[in-house]
């Protein structure tokens, strides 16, 4: 039996990081004291040395692994390092972080070959060499260094960005050294130098096909090159960002007028820019104003089809009324159906005026929500049709009327008064409600009154608000529900008609 030999240290301990890692939980927070405590290693000067103990502990410290064969990435910026060494382990990191640190020469990474970027920014380094070897780098960033002249790029085939701000490049010859990337160089940044003015200087960039972006401010030639902006974009047809600052069409259009026929040009040139712009802003209203058209018609074509349909379906409920009401006066049928039929009718066109008046209620809102598509101007006020309000307008009298006489009703039987009301001097209610009910209770009904209600029947086609009012207006203090009337006719019809089938009999015989 072959036994599997057991799993190093090392090896457990890079899982166990990995493990931290991806949890997104560091020593640090574990509270392993044991890695702070380590102290950087020093020569006999007293400078911080990097060792691969040190480095390794710095590797635990950021969550990175142990291993250096795993780590695509090296963070060891600001720890006051002169000197880079200790390196060869990490062949497969990508990008390093030195930035911050003491380090005055670029040398110990010639066996990162897969390195792509380098940060050394914030340093002391004087002369660029030792990235001979590093051929898949895209990005360096050297600013806030000691840097002269520009070379050591010969072998950096891929490299797109090359940040060199604020170091000490003085004349044209210094950045010669530019020349070995200037088919891969996208970015340049040589701000805060003291880069002279040069005539050679533009047509030397022009050669840069690649260029989009490059930062010049804050050298001598801003302040001795006239019209340095200007110039700059009519010479540089490839560039599209200077200073940090976006290069638009008309501006470059309105750069290249001034470097062929100056000021006057350049104002001619803009006012045509202005004028097109002018126009483009008109043809795009014009558009708008087309689509809003298209949603305005689209709108009234919704709000017409609604009305016409909420019309036609409350004539219909109507006519039904109607034949209904004709079957009760012509007795045919059964006289509790047709009734139940007639309520249920009622009920319906209620239910769609309430539901039209709704509808109506939320005008301002279906507004609202039509200017956000820009249509508010067009939009006509949305009137309901003439037969929901002529409809409405008699209930609302109804109502009004049955309101008004009930309040009669009760002061007249307490004696209230509009100055009572207003000076708070009313009885108690519930002694008026129990009075108002005993008298309800007292009321009974008669033959003459049944004989009453017979004729009001049929005078008034069975329209019992008319008949309350009529029996209410003849017999004072007659307090009487239209349902209760509804009842009682229901009571007397339910007794004549077998009278009147025997009446008819006889008069056959």
């Amino acid at each position: 039996m072959i036994r599997r030999p057991p799993r190093s240290t090392h090896c457990i301990s890079s899982a166990a990081s990995d493990v931290y890692k991806r949890q997104g939980i560091s020593r640090e927070r574990r509270g392993d004291k044991m890695l702070n405590c380590m102290e950087p290693p020093r020569d006999e000067e007293g400078r911080i040395v990097m060792s691969k103990e040190y480095l390794r502990h710095l590797c635990e410290k950021e969550g990175l692994y142990l291993s250096p064969k795993l780590n695509s990435q090296l963070y060891l910026n600001h720890k006051g390092f002169y000197k880079i060494s200790c390196l060869e382990p990490y062949v497969n990191v990508e990008a390093l972080w030195l930035q911050g640190n003491c380090i005055e020469k670029i040398e110990g990474l010639e066996s990162l070959k897969s390195l792509r970027f380098l940060y050394l920014q914030g340093n002391l380094i004087e002369l660029m060499q030792g990235l001979e070897e590093l051929t898949e780098l895209v990005r360096i960033d050297l600013s806030d260094n000691r840097i002269a002249t520009v070379q050591g790029l010969a072998g950096l085939k891929k490299l797109k960005d090359l940040k060199l701000q604020n170091n000490r490049l003085s004349t044209l010859d210094d950045l010669r050294g530019l020349e070995e990337v200037k088919e891969s160089l996208e970015w340049l940044d040589v701000s805060s130098n003291r880069i002279q003015y040069d005539e050679e200087l533009l047509l030397f960039f022009k050669g840069f096909n690649k260029l989009g972006a490059i930062s010049l401010k804050n050298n001598l030639l801003v302040d001795k090159f006239a019209s340095y902006k200007k110039n700059v974009i009519a010479a540089l047809d490839q560039v599209n960002c200077l200073d940090g600052q976006v290069i638009e069409d008309s501006e470059r259009l309105a750069a290249e007028a001034f470097a062929k026929g100056g000021r006057e040009l350049e104002q001619k040139v803009k006012r045509q820019l202005h004028e097109e712009k002018k126009l483009l802003a008109k043809s795009q209203v014009e558009k708008e104003r087309e689509y809003y058209k298209k949603v305005d018609a689209r709108v009234k074509r919704t709000l017409n089809a609604y009305k016409q349909e909420f019309v036609e379906k409350y004539r219909e409920l109507a006519k039904r009324r109607q034949k209904l009401e004709l079957k009760i006066v012509e007795k045919r049928g059964d006289y509790n159906r047709n009734m139940l039929k007639i309520i249920k009718v009622e009920k319906d066109m209620r239910r769609m005026m309430e539901e039209n008046s709704e509808y109506l209620e939320n005008e301002e809102k279906i507004a609202f929500k039509y200017a956000d598509l820009g249509v508010e101007q067009y939009i006509d006020a949305i009137k309901p049709p003439k037969e929901y309000l002529e409809i409405q307008q008699q209930m609302v009298q109804e109502l009004e009327k049955i309101n008004g006489k009930k309040e009669t009703s009760l002061k007249k039987e307490e004696g209230l008064t509009r100055v009572d009301i207003e000076e708070g001097t009313i009885p108690d209610l519930e002694k008026v409600i129990d009075v108002s009910e005993a008298k309800k209770e007292d009321f009974k009904w008669t033959e003459e009154l049944d004989k009453e209600l017979q004729q009001l029947v049929v005078e008034h086609a069975y329209d019992f608000a008319k008949i309350q009012e009529q029996l209410q207006s003849t017999h004072a203090g007659l307090n009487v529900d239209i349902d209760e009337l509804c009842k009682r006719w229901t009571l007397i019809s339910s007794k004549t008609e077998p009278e009147e089938k025997m009446s008819r009999m006889n008069e056959v015989d």
